[in-house]
């Protein structure tokens, strides 16, 4: 049975978080996102019940969501809805939660206007963004470290959980975007 593809349009609640796997050295990232509809009441229109979606975004998609998008910006998410499940000690019964993992994320140009920059995924940089090599790691919020070689028995523990938090992050942006003559970013 092929899976349907559901849009969502809606505003960030937060900031995109960003997740580094080190084993793999691929990216995920998630974003939390605030749905809801206008209603018509008589002869005025009221927001609707609001529904909160968490949409999961991987590989390069994943850092442009994190370099482009901020809390409170409106957006268009694509992808398919699937279940997330997990047990909480404890509880009886396990929590359960729909997540959209996305394969396209955009502004909603409703609202806003843009200009585009390609990336190069072989460099993974944003093309006149100017990112220093040694500043991309400073995009993850959490690094999620490759598991120890295992250890002979008698040796130590193997500790696969070695999980960094990174706070306070920015990326850094040039004051004039540095762009190539003739070239006319977002027109």
């Amino acid at each position: 049975m092929a899976q349907s593809t559901t849009t969502i349009t809606g505003n960030l609640t937060r900031d995109p978080e960003l997740k580094y796997f080190q084993q793999s050295g691929t990216e995920s990232g998630r974003l939390r996102v605030a749905v809801n509809r206008r209603i018509r009441k008589g002869d005025k229109w009221e927001d609707g019940p609001t529904l909160f979606i968490s949409v999961e975004v991987w590989g390069q998609l994943a850092r442009n969501c994190k370099i482009s998008l901020i809390r409170g910006m409106p957006i268009v998410a694509t992808g398919h809805l699937v279940p997330s499940q997990w047990q909480v000690e404890g509880e009886k019964h396990p929590r359960t939660q729909v997540i959209l993992k996305a394969t396209h994320v955009g502004l909603d140009l409703s609202w806003h206007i843009a200009s585009s920059r390609k990336t190069d995924p072989e460099d993974k940089r944003v093309q006149g963004l100017n990112i220093p090599a040694y500043e991309v790691d400073k995009l993850y919020d959490v690094i999620v470290e490759a598991p120890a070689p295992a250890l002979g028995a008698g040796e130590g523990e193997d500790d696969s959980e070695g999980v960094v938090n990174i706070t306070a992050m920015s990326v850094p942006v040039p004051d004039e975007p540095q762009s190539p003559e003739g070239d006319h970013p977002g027109f």
